[in-house]
């Protein structure tokens, strides 16, 4: 008996938990340490446990998630493709997920939980500024809509829901529009839209508007511009065929220069190499440098290597400058004439046609005139097209179009069905009817357990 006691005392009291067979205590040793060992293997295992659960709920998100929106993916690029996303006014459209499937807009494999593949729908609908869809998916374990969103609507809200399976309740009005233009803006040539194109409606090149303004249209219009330059040649009355090439030097075999064929060519490429010392050549020599990209972490030159005094890109200078490599370059011109011999042709000035005498065009002797002045005309025509080049330019000048709205001529905003009735019209009709407009309010719902 006296064991017994001092055994319950021990044990239930904080006593020395041991005692001997005549029920005297013994001595207990420190337990501390087998405590804490016993503690912390137990809160180890909470701790995994914890984690499995929280890891595979995680994992059954994800998976859920997954499928939630490749339904949504696959709905909205079906229904691009076919045409079929709804307007603002135009009912949502619904698909099956089996004929997404079966079009190949969605893997059947992916489609699945446990190799069963999920059933379901997607409903699109528009709000506006963009789309939203719906999900509703069945036959998916876990990820069946039902199960993990529950089967009950939220109240409605005008806030929309950032997650979840939610969806769009719309309501209707209407009222009395006026469409209203600004005044147009200058016109810009493509040069002056370039880097600062017209965009926004807000741009300051624009005319201002109300503040109120609904349904804001940037219109353009756009005018070509036309101008022209007419090519020269030298015409010349003699038909004479004893004559040269056009030669800076006087050519074997001919007599006399004919000054009336001077002719100036354009400037030579930079070269290394100095042109010979002649009256009839001008020639020009400058410092040249080697110019590099760097392209892929090394150095590649323009021209493999070749020297130029400026950089080879002017307009975008994306060459750089070697400065510890430079050289002479020259360029050169030749002032040329013809040779003849017997009698001269008599030429005319440059001219663009025939006149007269001077009948017998030389090709060689030729040039261009001044660009015209820009111009709304064309001076482009059949009798003038083989002498005359014509360039254009579209000019760009801008207006705001834009409306503004009576006050709401129905008492609260109704349904489809409801707005029809009480109007007596079709929802289409009315949006279509330029004197008014349809008012949209959204309402959100969302699925909660």
């Amino acid at each position: 008996m006296k064991f017994f006691k001092n055994l319950f005392n021990n044990k239930m009291l904080g006593q020395q938990p041991y005692v001997d067979e005549t029920g005297n205590n013994i001595p207990a040793k420190d337990n501390k340490k087998l405590y804490i060992i016993i503690g912390l293997v137990c809160l180890i295992i909470i701790i995994t446990v914890i984690i499995f659960i929280v890891t595979n709920n995680n994992a059954k998100n994800s998976k859920c998630n997954n499928i939630e929106s490749m339904l949504k993916d696959a709905g909205y690029k079906y229904a691009e493709s076919k045409g079929t996303l709804p307007s603002i006014i135009s009912d949502p459209v619904t698909y099956d997920a089996s004929e997404l499937i079966q079009n190949g807009y969605i893997s059947s494999k992916d489609f699945a939980i446990n190799n069963t593949t999920c059933d379901g729908t997607v409903k699109i609908t528009n709000i506006g500024d963009s789309y939203v869809e719906t999900v509703n998916i069945t036959n998916c374990n876990f990820c069946t809509t039902d199960t993990k969103y529950g089967t009950n609507w939220s109240t409605e809200s005008d806030n929309k829901p950032n997650s979840g399976v939610y969806d769009v309740v719309i309501y209707y009005n209407y009222t009395t529009k006026t469409t209203y233009h600004t005044e147009w803006t200058g016109l810009y040539t493509p040069d002056q839209l370039q880097d600062n194109p017209v965009v926004n409606y807000k741009d300051t090149r624009l005319k201002s508007i109300p503040t109120d303004a609904k349904n804001i249209i940037i219109d353009h219009e756009d005018t070509t511009y036309y101008r022209y330059r007419d090519q020269k040649w030298k015409y010349y009355q003699v038909q004479n065929s004893n004559y040269s090439a056009l030669s800076c030097t006087q050519p074997s075999g001919y007599a006399t220069k004919d000054t009336n064929t001077y002719h100036q060519t354009d400037w030579t490429y930079w070269s290394l190499e100095a042109p010979a010392e002649l009256d009839c050549i001008q020639k020009e020599s400058k410092t040249g440098y080697r110019w590099y990209k760097v392209v892929d972490g090394k150095n590649v030159y323009w021209n493999n290597g070749a020297y130029s005094p400026t950089n080879p890109d002017s307009e975008n200078e994306s060459y750089t400058q070697d400065k510890k490599d430079s050289a002479t370059v020259w360029r050169y011109r030749e002032n040329q004439y013809r040779w003849y011999n017997g009698n001269p042709r008599k030429y005319s000035g440059y001219q663009s046609t025939p006149s007269g005498s001077y009948i017998y065009r030389d090709d060689e002797l030729s040039t261009y005139g001044n660009w015209s002045s820009w111009s709304t005309v064309s001076s482009l025509n059949g009798s003038n097209n083989y002498y005359r080049t014509e360039e254009t330019q579209i000019r760009t000048r801008y207006r705001l179009t834009y409306d503004e709205y009576s006050f709401n001529l129905l008492d609260s905003y109704l349904t489809k069905a409801d707005f029809e009735s009480k109007v007596g019209k079709t929802l289409a009709d009315v949006n279509n009817d330029p004197g008014y407009a349809v008012v949209i309010q959204y309402k959100y719902i969302y699925r909660k357990k």
